[in-house]
């Protein structure tokens, strides 16, 4: 047995389990602070182009591959771009988030998460394709597109933390399930740990200082509707995800009992006709960013 598991109290009646207790037992690789910071100025309302720019120059990776990207052949360029800032005004809010997302690739990026069924960084394709649901679903709530890009991305990182403990308690899991045929896989977690891989993804955003609202799109992204004032975001990430998993990339163990609230599609007057138009989209976007970002970073 795990023994970071067997060291794990069993649930809480609250639902809450003692601080640290995940983040103790499996350490979440932290992303270079100077990302957290830069996602956290994106989504300022008071953001400036001129601190966006400084935020870049401070990851040289990053300031690099904005150059890189901006002076490809994909962005039919005439003149290059020789300093970060031209990079910057020349990528674009959206292909900037873009490459923030793969330098996140370094976190969510691995090749399996265990107790999830996820392999050949099924967290990672899972997620661009969530974020970018996010931006096309964003405008029928009023949601910036660029927030709930970012929201997305980091929706599913708890499972990161959970991973482990599920794999360790996985046929306890599915007795849970077998026993009850309306449960969640999030609610089965939840009854199992105390605590589910959103809770937990949240918690993480929180110890990264990112934005409030971001923190509370993932947090509540199964429950959309208990999001209070968030409740738009949380909204689009939970559509986004549920459209996502229907078509099975990077779907997961967890993909095979997920509810989706109706609430949520009466509250974006969502048809079916949208969700085929949004899952091209999404295809169409996944395959842009490849060309963009060519091969895995190192």
């Amino acid at each position: 047995m795990n023994e970071n598991v067997a060291s794990l109290p069993p649930p809480l009646a609250g639902g809450t389990p003692p601080p640290g207790t995940f983040g103790s037992a499996l350490e979440l690789p932290i992303p270079p602070s100077v990302l957290c910071h830069l996602i956290g100025l994106m989504d300022s309302p008071n953001r400036d182009g001129r601190s966006i720019s400084q935020a870049v120059c401070a990851d040289p990776g990053l300031a690099a591959e904005a150059l890189r990207v901006a002076n490809s052949a994909a962005m039919g360029r005439r003149e290059k771009a020789t300093t970060i800032t031209a990079a910057v005004v020349s990528l674009g809010e959206q292909q900037l988030r873009e490459l923030i997302a793969r330098r996140l690739r370094l976190v969510l990026g691995r090749d399996a998460i265990p107790g999830y069924d996820m392999f050949d960084e099924g967290l990672w394709r899972h997620a661009i394709r969530v974020a970018a649901a996010c931006r096309h679903l964003a405008p029928r709530l009023g949601v910036a597109p660029a927030l709930a890009y970012t929201t997305g991305l980091l929706a599913d990182v708890g499972k990161l933390l959970l991973g482990e403990h599920v794999d360790a308690r996985w046929h306890e899991l599915v007795d849970l399930l077998a026993e009850n045929g309306e449960l969640t896989f999030d609610e089965a977690e939840r009854q199992l740990f105390g605590v589910d891989h959103a809770s937990l993804g949240a918690d993480q955003a929180v110890r990264w200082q990112l934005p409030d609202d971001v923190c509370a799109g993932i947090r509540f992204h199964h429950a959309p509707s208990a999001a209070g004032e968030h409740v738009d975001l949380a909204t689009i990430v939970h559509l986004a995800d549920s459209l996502e998993l229907s078509t099975g990339v990077g779907q997961g163990s967890d993909g095979l009992r997920y509810r989706v609230d109706p609430a949520a599609i009466a509250r974006a007057s969502l048809t079916a006709e949208d969700v085929d138009t949004i899952i091209a989209d999404v295809e169409a976007d996944v395959a842009r960013l490849e060309e963009l970002l060519g091969a895995k970073p190192g």
